[in-house]
């Protein structure tokens, strides 16, 4: 498994196919299946443009997992790598002040997404992409937060296991619906080094281990990006949710 930064749009692509399958498996019980059915793979011409958006984005990591052995066993529906490699999950980290979601503050970063092709979660995919994801944050970023659908129990359980903490509400608009959402926060100290926080809210932070927690593959935070407009600026909701699937 290597975890490391978006290559080619052959990537992004397959990574929009984890967050398709991981979204409708994670959120099955928490959306009308409409709502679930309805995130469609982008056109190669507009995968293409949105990575060379996301290339040159400052401020901001968008890790892949990729299993550099089974050579494309990711998924059911051809998601591969298109090297001899497959994309299994990925991560996205965001720290300008002007892209980040407004419940994170000045000198934080947000996990805009985390997502693990089901095929793959409790195997520690999502605890590697999210230390790698801490890890990428600048010296100056010493809080990061995420927000998941309420009701997303193995995001609570992923996040709470690996020292997040609750610390207030949001809401997310899908498909003209307002659904509630929960945020979490945890610090990072120097260097990116993962460290324990206490402060803000009442200690639900739990144990770091890899495994602690079941590593639910999904770490359902939002990622308001939507991969498969044609505007590649756009900012609405993904209609499949990144960042909105189990064990990111």
């Amino acid at each position: 498994m290597d975890i490391r930064p978006l290559a080619s749009p052959d990537e992004l692509r397959a990574s929009i196919h984890v967050n398709r399958r991981a979204w409708r498996v994670a959120y099955a019980d928490l959306l009308p299946t409409p709502v679930l059915e309805m995130r469609e793979v982008a056109a190669a011409a507009n995968v293409r443009a949105r990575f060379d958006q996301l290339r040159r984005t400052p401020a901001e990591r968008f890790l892949v997992a990729v299993d550099t052995e089974s050579g494309g066993d990711a998924g059911d529906d051809g998601a591969d790598g298109g090297d001899e490699t497959a994309v299994v999950g990925f991560a996205r980290v965001v720290w300008d002040a002007m892209r980040t979601k407004p419940f994170v503050r000045d000198g934080e970063a947000e996990l805009r997404a985390l997502y693990v092709d089901p095929n793959w979660w409790n195997r520690g995919v999502g605890s590697r992409l999210l230390t790698s994801g801490l890890s990428a944050l600048p010296e100056t970023v010493r809080v990061v937060r995420l927000e998941a659908l309420t009701g997303n129990e193995m995001a609570e359980q992923f996040y709470l296991a690996r020292e997040f903490e609750a610390g207030g509400e949001n809401s997310v608009d899908i498909e003209g619906t307002s659904y509630p959402t929960e945020v979490y926060w945890r610090s990072v100290g120097d260097d990116g080094e993962e460290t324990s926080v206490r402060g803000e809210a009442n200690g639900l932070g739990g144990s770091s281990d890899a495994d602690c927690g079941g590593d639910p593959t999904d770490s359902g935070g939002y990622d308001s990006e939507n991969y498969e407009s044609e505007d590649c600026d756009s900012e609405e909701y993904d209609s499949d949710g990144t960042s909105r699937a189990p064990d990111s």
